[in-house]
């Protein structure tokens, strides 16, 4: 059964009566409303503090102060602050009204105002007073918070077009790492498809697995265009091929170390959209098994091999599919490995012939090419040529009309240092010598 206003009283009379008259029934009444407090009795402790402020308007203001924090807890705010406030009327020289009267505020969400009250506050007290300190401290505090850059978040601020264009400027390195900052984040950027459109793993602190994969291509919607393989551990062999027949719109494929040329060959037939193939220096690859992915590629426009190895690297007609062709194909990187002498590249019988990759790729307009032998006929259809091979060409058969000398070759942009030479190929007849 809860006590009511009679039953405090008369308890307080009794309590009276045995001590001899000697008690004083506000100070009892208010140490009872502070214990009822502390046992979270809050309806009663307000009862106590109601009835010792109702009989002396004028006591302590440290009843006030235990009523507004009851008050608090009830969730009547506005009482609190109306004690707080009388508190300050009261005595403007305690700091005991201003601490609970900021606080107050600080609770209904007025930080600009609860800086005036701690204002306030500072001017009026003496920093004799016990709480002086305090009050400075809980002023500075609130100062800086208010003083410090509102943090926003760019995916609520921002539409999300402009989120999205922000973030495509990111390496894919550092795109994963936003999915952790939050829920929030993880969400939207999981669901736009164009940032999960290039998979770049160069770079990744730790080998990738074929289920991390799984879940960039299905963010991807199928937007997949660009792909370097790198860091799959185990599992690199299974990679090419994995990619290239869940990425029907892969169109750029970067190889840049660890693989070898069946795994590559056994992913083109997949990639029928694949316009450029890079493969590193690092990767190494048959001239057979070259050959076989570029005619696996009808789409292919750019081609990139940088470590060409066999035993027999001839690219004669008999490597060439009588039915085949690379019909867009317009650049074409070849490069071998330097063999030790001039003898050597002959042993090697590493030997192309031009005109035989010109017939078959009817648009090649580039083609780069380091230690071969190479037949330079029907190359009227190159824009430019790039050898670099174990001693320097000494006749090249060309289109033009006689033997060039130094000022023609300036002319027609003829560029020549060391064992690299770069030719831009005229549509007229005749021989240009090395010397």
């Amino acid at each position: 059964m809860e006590p009511n206003e009679n039953s405090i009283w008369n308890t307080i009379r009794d309590q009276k009566n045995n001590a001899g008259g000697l008690w004083v029934d506000g100070g009892s009444l208010h140490t009872q409303g502070q214990e009822l407090y502390r046992m979270k009795k809050y309806e009663d402790a307000l009862r106590c503090f109601n009835l010792v402020i109702k009989e002396d308007p004028y006591a302590p203001l440290v009843v006030r102060d235990n009523r507004a924090a009851t008050y608090i807890k009830l969730g009547n705010f506005p009482a609190a602050l109306d004690d707080g406030r009388k508190m300050i009327q009261l005595d403007e020289s305690n700091c005991i009204g201003y601490l609970r009267t900021g606080k107050i505020l600080q609770l209904k969400g007025q930080q600009e105002i609860a800086v005036k009250i701690y204002q306030l506050g500072l001017h009026k007290v003496s920093q004799e007073v016990q709480d002086y300190n305090l009050l400075q401290a809980i002023h500075s505090k609130l100062v800086k918070q208010l003083t410090l850059p509102k943090l926003v978040d760019p995916l609520h601020a921002l539409p999300l077009e402009l989120v999205e264009m922000s973030i495509m400027y990111l390496r894919f390195k550092e795109v994963v790492p936003l999915l952790q900052v939050s829920k929030t984040w993880q969400e939207l950027i999981a669901n736009m498809p164009n940032l999960w459109s290039n998979l770049d793993f160069t770079g990744a602190s730790r080998p990738v697995n074929l289920g991390a994969v799984r879940k960039y291509i299905k963010r991807s919607k199928g937007k997949v265009t660009r792909a370097t393989l790198d860091r799959f551990g185990a599992n690199i062999e299974k990679v090419p091929r994995y990619i290239t027949s869940r990425c029907k719109g892969l169109q750029e494929l970067k190889i840049p170390a660890g693989y070898v040329g069946s795994s590559i060959l056994q992913a083109t037939p997949c990639a029928s959209n694949l316009k450029t193939l890079i493969v590193s220096s690092q990767c190494h690859i048959t001239a057979e098994t070259a050959i076989e992915i570029l005619f696996h590629c009808p789409n292919m426009e750019n081609a990139e091999f940088w470590s060409v190895t066999s035993e027999d690297h001839r690219w004669q007609y008999q490597y060439f599919p009588k039915e085949s062709n690379m019909p867009r194909l317009r650049s074409l990187t070849l490069r071998s490995g330097m063999p030790r002498s001039h003898h050597a590249l002959h042993r090697a019988r590493r030997s192309l012939f031009v005109n035989e990759l010109v017939r078959f790729a009817p648009k090649l307009r580039k083609l780069s090419i380091a230690n071969w032998l190479v037949g330079l006929f029907g190359t009227d259809r190159l824009n430019s040529l790039i050898c670099k091979i174990s001693r320097p060409l000494r006749y090249l058969a060309c289109r033009d009309h006689g033997p060039l000398d130094q000022s023609c070759r300036l002319r027609s942009n003829i560029l020549t240092w060391g064992n690299a030479i770069l030719f831009r190929l005229t549509p007229s007849y005749g021989i240009m010598q090395n010397n």
